[in-house]
């Protein structure tokens, strides 16, 4: 789009876009296309200068005034280029007329200051009860905060920049007022993800998310979905959900909606897992679907016997998982569970053969944890906590202690970022290992829960103890290869989570504690 310059044209910054400063440089955000911009000083000065009143000479007035210099014909130039650019990058507009009230300047945060996106429980109330689901019991009690508490968290965000949500419950369609939640969300410039049980999702509902404003900031919709069919599904999360939950993704799909699932491994669908991928993948046609293991979480969780894969079936998980991934490429998900799993077991190996370590991931310390570098997560009543598998570590309460204080102050979360200067030979329980070299440490959340100790390994992903459980079978499936996806992994628990932007999906990644979130 080119602007007509034979008329006078008055420059406005987007409304939806927000911005953050990081050293020099300013930071731009469009939540509707989730596109990221970063402008140099004199770009900033231009940016800031965009009011809705301003034309092009006022432009170069501020660009000269920002360096103290005096305004020349090429300085109105760079500036009329740049704000050209802007536009046709669709963070600023031209304008036949000003705006009756300028626009008054923005007071910037810091890149450093907050996390760029959080995941929120919106509510505690839930319409199942799945097996493997710690906030049924845990979170007993907790009252939900009421709509205006959350609106009033939501507009600190948008002053923090945050880009991104990631909303769960609980099941998120059981709160009456979401559809005021999702739009303070639209207001506070932000974009968000849906994870759902699936039950819920009904024409009504569909025809609500679909209102402009609230379609172009949905990220995704995942739909927790853990067999093909109403008997093995139903095993983890209750007579009749299975037909609901398909009939909720199928609708997404049919209404173009951005929608994948989620299959969480356990002890009742280890043999169901080539029959639910194709019917996710084939028959529904998602372009990805995401996996992880079930792994309960807290105190309140009392069937871990009945829903954690047994030794034997650890090893079945991982061969149909890589199996499938060949068969699937690119279409498989997964930063925790089996597949996840199977990917770090085979670096570890490979590191160990060759002495050339993974340059993916820090091998040989406690690094693999990487909440604490990119989000954080609150819960139904408020408790702000590192992310959801940390359940217990508060660090505060929305409205009480602000974002900025706790992400750059808060003690656990300091020690968390240090845990990847921990040499493996250091973790109680791993010293002498002979895979430590070559070893993160996993999630450290059931242990944390477990013991309160935050610098421990998680048993779970400890090879082994996964070697010395399956003997041969485990050392088989995890020396088989993976032709679809190579054996680079997928983002296993061994990298640090880095921040950026938003361009893509969101990947809902983590152990499952049950609830779709």
């Amino acid at each position: 789009m080119t602007p007509d310059h034979s008329t006078p044209l008055f420059w406005d910054r987007m409304p939806q876009v927000s911005a953050c400063r990081e050293g020099v440089h300013l930071v731009l955000f469009d939540p509707d296309c989730a596109r990221e911009k970063v402008v140099n000083r004199a770009g900033a000065a231009v940016w800031e200068a965009m009011n809705g009143a301003a034309r092009t000479e006022d432009l170069a007035a501020a660009l000269a005034r920002h360096f103290d210099i005096a305004p020349t014909d090429e300085l109105s130039a760079d500036a009329c280029a740049f704000a050209e650019e802007l536009l046709r990058d669709g963070f600023a507009k031209a304008m036949p007329a000003p705006r009756a009230t300028p626009r008054t300047a923005e007071n910037y945060s810091w890149l450093h200051e907050a996390p760029r996106s959080f995941d929120l429980s919106l509510t505690g109330r839930c319409n199942l009860r799945c097996a493997y689901c710690f906030y049924a019991d845990e979170m007993a009690g907790r009252r939900d905060l009421p709509a205006e508490r959350w609106l009033a968290f939501f507009r600190e965000l948008d002053g923090l920049a945050v880009r991104s949500l990631t909303l769960s419950g609980g099941e998120l369609f059981m709160r009456p007022d979401l559809w005021e939640l999702l739009d303070g969300i639209v207001d506070a410039r932000m974009r968000y993800t849906i994870l759902t049980n699936g039950t819920l999702l009904t024409e009504d509902v569909l025809a609500q998310l679909d209102q402009a404003h609230r379609r172009r900031r949905l990220t995704m919709v995942q739909v927790s979905i853990d067999g093909s069919c109403a008997e093995i599904h139903d095993a983890s999360r209750g007579k009749g959900s299975f037909d609901k939950a398909i009939r909720g993704l199928r609708l997404l799909k049919a209404a173009g909606f951005p929608a994948t699932a989620r299959v969480t491994v356990n002890r009742h669908n280890v043999g169901d897992l080539e029959n639910v991928f194709r019917l996710l993948l084939d028959d529904v046609g998602l372009a990805r679907v995401g996996t992880n293991d079930a792994m309960p979480m807290g105190t309140g969780c009392a069937r871990r016997e009945d829903i954690v894969l047994l030794p034997e079936q650890r090893p079945e998980a991982m061969r149909t998982l890589v199996e499938l991934e060949r068969r699937y490429p690119g279409r498989i998900q997964a930063s925790a569970g089996s597949l996840a799993l199977w990917h770090m077991f085979r670096e570890m190996e490979e590191a160990k053969a060759t002495g050339k370590k993974t340059r993916r991931w820090k091998m040989g310390s406690l690094s693999s944890c990487g909440c604490m570098f990119a989000k954080l997560a609150v819960h139904h009543d408020g408790m702000i906590v590192p992310c959801n598998m940390l359940a217990a570590a508060a660090l505060g309460t929305i409205g009480e202690t602000s974002i900025r204080r706790i992400w750059q102050d808060h003690p656990l979360l300091k020690e968390m970022r240090g845990r990847g200067a921990i040499p493996m030979d250091q973790v109680p329980g791993c010293a002498g290992c002979e895979w430590g070299p070559y070893c993160s440490g996993g999630c450290p959340a059931a242990e944390y829960t477990r013991t309160g100790e935050m610098n421990v390994a998680n048993p779970e992903c400890c090879y082994r103890k996964f070697l010395q459980e399956t003997g041969d079978r485990g050392q088989e499936a995890v020396g088989q290869k993976s032709q679809g996806a190579g054996d680079r992994g997928q983002g296993t628990g061994g990298s640090r989570a880095k921040e950026t932007g938003d361009r893509g999906q969101e990947t809902v990644g983590g152990v499952d504690n049950g609830a779709d979130g």
